[in-house]
C-alpha cells in the first residue's frame, strides 16, 4: 500500500472515531443511557422521579405568595409532600428494595395525612 492511502485510511478512521465520540453521547441518550453518569441505565422509574422532582420545583416556584408565612409555608409544604406520594408510588412500583419500599408505603401513608392537614392551613383565613 502506498504512503497516500494508508494516510487516506488513517484520516477515514480517525474521523469516524471523532464522529463516533461525538455521536456517542446523542445515540447514549437516546438508548436510554444518563450520559452525565457514564453508561449507567435511566430506568422509567428513575426518569418517573426526576419528572416529579422538576415538576414540583416549577409548581413551587410559580406559587404566587400571601405574604402570610403560615399559609405559605402550608401550601409550599403541602406540594412537597405531594410529589414526595407521588415519589414513593414510583418506588413502591419500580423498586427492588425490599427495605426500600417499605420505607416508602410508610413515607407514603405519613405525607398523605400531613398533606390533608397542611391543606387545611393553607385554605384558612388568618
Amino acid at each position: 500500500m502506498n504512503i497516500n492511502k494508508l494516510t487516506a485510511m488513517a484520516c477515514a478512521a480517525a474521523g469516524f472515531a471523532a464522529g463516533a465520540i461525538f455521536v456517542s453521547p446523542v445515540l447514549a441518550q437516546h438508548q436510554g443511557h444518563n450520559t452525565t453518569a457514564g453508561t449507567m441505565r435511566q430506568s422509567a422509574g428513575s426518569q418517573q422521579l426526576h419528572t416529579i422532582m422538576m415538576d414540583g420545583v416549577k409548581k413551587m416556584q410559580n406559587m404566587k405568595m400571601t405574604g402570610d408565612v403560615d399559609r405559605d409555608f402550608a401550601m409550599m409544604m403541602a406540594q412537597h409532600h405531594a410529589d414526595g406520594i407521588k415519589m414513593a408510588d414510583v418506588e413502591i412500583r419500580h423498586g427492588k428494595n425490599a427495605h426500600l419500599k417499605n420505607m416508602a408505603k410508610k413515607i407514603k401513608a405519613a405525607q398523605t395525612k400531613e398533606r390533608a392537614d397542611l391543606l387545611k392551613h393553607a385554605s384558612m383565613k388568618h
